[in-house]
């Protein structure tokens, strides 16, 4: 049985794994076996430094459709390999570590999607700013600071499993094929809630209430901002 995710309808692939591109230790056979499956094989290019290991484990990938994956900042030493790579035709090419300019746009315009690594909130923002300017839609990007959305407190032990379990779920909800959704805690049970319910309707809090008093007690937020 399939999963369809926007994922495996742009890669063409049945299930949406891929496997990572670790430096060496994926090879040919393991990216042959991984396609073969209906997920995306991926080579480790790692640090670029020897073209016949490029040769030698696609040609080990058989006639499957493989990816390959390069550390960026080691790219920049070799980056006739990427063009040998691109001449492959793989099905997908990633870039992990430092800048991915100017590969990526190279391996776009190749036609060949690209994947990269955020490593910053930096990085977050220029991926989001190119998507939405490539599509030529208009948006405003803003950050919240999340330990100033979410709480004033520390967080304790039980903050710490919940959160787990929240990735947990949504990792699950992931694999599973489930888009537009966030992980929900009700009635003691994790749900899957539809994003366009969730937003559906505004919450809201009585400022004179037992709820509000109790988050600033447990805080130490005033009372009265401003």
């Amino acid at each position: 049985m399939s999963i369809t995710t926007r994922l495996t309808e742009q890669l063409g692939i049945r299930h949406p794994i891929v496997s990572a591109p670790m430096d060496v230790i994926a090879g040919g056979k393991l990216a042959g076996a991984v396609s073969a499956a209906g997920g995306l094989g991926l080579l480790g290019g790692g640090y670029a430094e020897d073209a016949d290991w490029f040769a030698r484990e696609f040609a080990a990938a058989g006639n499957q459709s493989v990816g390959c994956g390069f550390i960026t900042w080691a790219l920049r030493r070799s980056p006739h390999l990427l063009d040998a790579v691109i001449a492959r035709k793989p099905k997908a090419i990633f870039l992990s570590f430092d800048d991915p300019e100017p590969f990526a746009s190279h391996i776009r315009a190749a036609g060949i999607p690209v994947f990269c690594q955020l490593q910053t909130r930096a990085d977050a923002e220029r991926a989001i700013a190119q998507h939405f300017n490539e599509s030529r839609t208009p948006f405003s990007l803003k950050y919240i600071d999340p330990s100033y959305a979410i709480r004033s407190a520390p967080a304790t032990a039980h903050d710490s499993a919940f959160c787990l379990l929240l990735g947990q779920y949504a990792a699950h909800a992931g694999m599973s094929g489930r888009t537009d959704m966030v992980v929900g805690f009700w009635n003691h049970q994790f749900t899957h809630v539809p994003i366009r319910l969730a937003v559906s309707a505004r919450k809201t809090i009585d400022p004179e209430g037992t709820l509000w008093s109790s988050v600033l007690a447990s805080t130490g937020q005033p009372r009265n901002l401003g």
